[in-house]
C-alpha cells in the first residue's frame, strides 16, 4: 500500500504493484490516510449483526446473562487491536462511542442513554476507558521489561514513555507515570479484558 498521493509506479519482479486506498492486515483496515475511519465501520457493522441477537434474548435472560453475552460476541471486536485505532476516538459523537451507547440502552432495557450509563455504574467499561487500561498495561510491561525483546528492540527503538505520551496516547503526562497504581486500582472485571 502507497502512503503518497503521488503517481509512484512500484515494481517487484518486474510486475507493477497496484496501489489501493484501503487494505485488511491482521484484521485491521489501514487506508492511504492512515485514518481509522474504515477499521471502525467495519466494527460497527459486525457488532450491529450481533445486536439483533442481544435484543431479542433481553425478554427472557436476565442483566447478568446479557453482560455476559455482551462480552463474548460484541466485546472483543472493540478490544481487538485497540492499541492501534483506539486514539482514534475523539469525542462522543464517535460512530463506535454511539453504538456502545445502544449496547447499554439494550442490556438495561432504557430508553435514554443517561439512564443506561447511569444504570451501568461501571460494570462495562467505556471504549476510551477500555483504551486507557490496555495503553496503562503496554506502558507498565514495557517498564518492567515483560515485553518480549524483539518487540522493545525492533518496534519501538528508543522507546521511552514520553514518546508513548506524545505520540500515541490523549493520555495526561501525570496518568502516565502513575499508570501501574491505576491499573493495579481498576475495577477487577475491566482487568480481565485486557
Amino acid at each position: 500500500m502507497l502512503f503518497d498521493s503521488t503517481n509512484t509506479d512500484i515494481h517487484m519482479e518486474d510486475t507493477k504493484l497496484e496501489q489501493v486506498h484501503t487494505i485488511k492486515f491482521l484484521g485491521v483496515m489501514i487506508n492511504d490516510r492512515l485514518t481509522w475511519d474504515n477499521h471502525k465501520q467495519e466494527i460497527h457493522a459486525k457488532i450491529c449483526k450481533t445486536l439483533g441477537l442481544l435484543y431479542k434474548c433481553r425478554d427472557f435472560m436476565d442483566e447478568h446473562s446479557l453482560i455476559k453475552m455482551y462480552k463474548t460476541f460484541i466485546q472483543p471486536y472493540f478490544l481487538y487491536a485497540i492499541e492501534v485505532w483506539g486514539h482514534s476516538i475523539q469525542s462522543q459523537q464517535d460512530i463506535l462511542i454511539k453504538l456502545q451507547h445502544k449496547i447499554f440502552r439494550v442490556l438495561y432495557d432504557c430508553k435514554r442513554t443517561d439512564d443506561a450509563l447511569r444504570h451501568n455504574e461501571e460494570k462495562l467499561g467505556s471504549i476510551e476507558h477500555i483504551y486507557n487500561i490496555v495503553i496503562n498495561k503496554l506502558c507498565f510491561k514495557h517498564h518492567a521489561g515483560l515485553l518480549p525483546e524483539s518487540f522493545c528492540n525492533n518496534l519501538m527503538p528508543e522507546f521511552n514513555i514520553d514518546q508513548l505520551q506524545r505520540r500515541i496516547t490523549r493520555i495526561s503526562l501525570d496518568q502516565m507515570y502513575n499508570y501501574k497504581n491505576k491499573f493495579d486500582s481498576t475495577n477487577t472485571s475491566l482487568k480481565k479484558i485486557v
